[in-house]
């Protein structure tokens, strides 16, 4: 408003200016007489100009308010997009450090149970190779006494003597005493 008061302040001076020279020339009568019948037109001119400037000038501030407000408005949507977007990162963050611990505990599990199934299968194949071996050497047992009793009820052989190859190696085995079937072991 105080320049809109400045500009007609001027416009007025320059025309007291423009009329006081005009006095100066020799014909201020006539001067004074347009300048009279042109004031009101001067001064409605000034007044348009008046005018004019500040409904330029509200245009303009209504113009800036609107541009505020729409970068006020632009600012919210982008810090409300900014905190959106923290907490989705942050929340996505979760979820890949839940599947991570998700997926490092499954492995855990398997390794464990494969380490159990493991220990379980070479424990089970060890009592079966000893079964195995028990019932093999059992079954030798029983097959060099039958052998044995065959042979000494034939009179093949004397109990007390060991027996020998060719070459006079003895075989007699331990635990089963002296008169052992060499030949047939």
């Amino acid at each position: 408003m105080a320049d809109i008061v400045r500009l007609g302040v001027v416009v007025l001076a320059a025309g007291v200016l423009v009329a006081g020279l005009a006095y100066g020339d020799g014909s201020g009568a006539q001067t004074f007489y347009r300048e009279s019948r042109a004031g009101p037109a001067l001064r409605a001119r000034v007044q348009q100009v008046v005018a004019d400037h500040a409904a330029s000038s509200r245009a303009a501030s209504m113009r800036q308010g609107a541009v505020r407000r729409s970068l006020a408005a632009s600012d919210t949507v982008d810090a409300a997009d900014r905190h959106t977007a923290y907490y989705t990162r942050a929340k996505n963050v979760d979820v890949y450090r839940k599947r991570e611990r998700d997926v490092t505990q499954f492995y855990e599990r398997a390794a464990d149970v494969t380490r159990r199934d493991s220990q379980a299968t070479s424990d089970q194949a060890a009592s079966s190779l000893s079964a195995l071996g028990a019932a093999r050497a059992s079954k030798q047992n029983s097959l060099y006494n039958q052998v044995q009793g065959a042979v000494w009820s034939t009179g093949f052989a004397d109990p007390t003597e060991d027996l020998h190859d060719a070459d006079g190696a003895s075989h007699n085995r331990p635990g089963f005493g002296s008169g052992s079937v060499g030949d047939l072991w």
